[in-house]
C-alpha cells in the first residue's frame, strides 16, 4: 500500500491510519504489510472533545503493520480539540502493534494535547519492534519531542533505535517529559544515540532534556547533545542500574542556569559527582562473585 502525495486534514479522529485486530505477542500477526507513506501532510486534524475514553486528534498512526516507512512527510497543528478527561493525548507521527517500522526524514511540529499526557513529535508505542526513528525534526509540540513506550509486560517492545534526530522547543504544555522521554512497563534493546536534545524553558516551566522512568532493560543512550535552559539535563526515577540504562559519551551543556542531573531522587551539580554516585551504586547492587 503506498500513500503518496497527499495532505489529510480537517479530522476529527486522525488524519492517517492503519490498525489491525488485538495483538497478540505470543502469536504476532500484522494486518497490513509494505506499507509507504511518502511526502503526505497530515495537519488540523483537531480531535474530539467528546472522545474521553481514548486519544484523538493524531496525525499519522501506524498500527498493525509489518514493514512500514514513512519519509518526507510531516504532521503539525493536530489535537487542538482533544478532550481533556481523555486517558491519553494524540500525537504526531507513532506506530503501535508494529514491526520494521521506519520514521525518516519528517518534520512534526505544533502538536497539542487536550489532557495532561502525550502531546509528542513522534512515538514507538506499545507492541512495537525493530524499527527506527532517523533524521526526523521534532519543535513546538505539547508534549516531548520522541518518546518509547509501552503499557504491556509482554516483551514486545524491543529492538528499536532512536538516532540522528533533533528535537527543540518542545514540552511547551507538558515539559516534565522533556524532549525525549522513555518509559513503560518493560522496554529492551532500546538505543538511542547521535540525536541532538534542546528544551529551552516552556511557557509552563522547565524541563529536562531526556526522561528516564522504569520499566528498562538493555537501553542505551550514546553521544547524544543534550541542552537545557538550567533544568536538569536528564531526570531518572529510582530503581535504574547499569543493566537498564547505559549513558555514554554524551555531551551535556547548559545554556543558562546550574548545570545538573536528577537521578533517582538525587541532584548532582556535575558529570564527576553523577558519574562516582552511579558507579558506587552499580557495584553495591551487583551479586558477589
Amino acid at each position: 500500500m503506498i500513500v503518496s502525495r497527499s495532505q489529510v486534514h480537517g479530522n476529527k479522529d486522525v488524519g492517517l491510519l492503519t490498525y489491525g485486530p488485538d495483538f497478540d505477542a505470543a502469536h504476532p500477526s500484522y494486518a497490513h504489510r509494505n506499507v509507504r507513506i511518502l511526502e503526505v501532510e497530515a495537519h488540523h486534524n483537531t480531535g474530539d472533545p467528546e472522545t474521553t475514553m481514548t486519544h484523538s486528534g493524531n496525525g499519522i498512526v501506524l498500527g498493525g503493520v509489518r514493514d512500514a516507512t514513512v519519509r518526507d512527510s510531516s504532521a503539525h497543528d493536530n489535537g487542538t480539540r482533544a478532550a481533556t478527561e481523555a486517558p491519553a493525548g494524540p500525537v504526531g507521527i507513532w506506530a503501535y502493534d508494529a514491526t520494521g517500522v521506519l520514521f525518516e526524514h519528517n518534520v512534526s511540529y505544533r502538536n497539542h494535547t487536550g489532557s495532561h499526557t502525550d502531546g509528542a513529535g513522534f512515538g514507538l508505542d506499545s507492541n512495537v519492534s525493530d524499527s527506527t526513528i532517523q533524521y526526523n525534526l521534532a519543535f513546538h509540540n505539547d508534549g516531548p519531542g520522541y518518546y518509547a513506550y509501552t503499557n504491556r509486560r509482554n516483551g514486545a517492545h524491543r529492538d528499536n533505535t532512536i538516532r540522528y534526530n533533533i528535537a527543540t522547543d518542545n514540552g511547551r504544555k507538558l515539559p516534565v517529559n522533556g524532549a525525549l522521554a522513555v518509559h513503560g512497563k518493560a522496554i529492551r534493546g532500546l538505543d538511542i544515540y547521535q540525536n541532538t536534545l534542546v528544551m529551552p524553558n516552556a511557557p509552563t516551566g522547565q524541563g529536562p532534556a531526556m526522561r528516564l522512568r522504569k520499566g528498562l532493560l538493555d537501553v542505551t543512550v550514546r553521544n547524544n547533545i543534550l541542552v537545557t535552559d538550567g533544568a536538569p539535563l536528564i531526570t531518572a526515577e529510582k530503581g535504574l542500574a547499569p543493566r537498564n540504562v547505559v549513558l555514554q559519551g554524551n555531551n551535556y551543556s547548559t545554556a543558562s542556569g546550574a548545570w545538573s542531573i536528577d537521578w533517582a531522587g538525587r541532584s548532582f551539580p556535575d558529570l564527576d559527582a553523577w558519574r562516582t554516585a552511579t558507579v558506587r551504586s552499580a557495584r553495591a547492587e551487583s551479586p558477589p562473585v
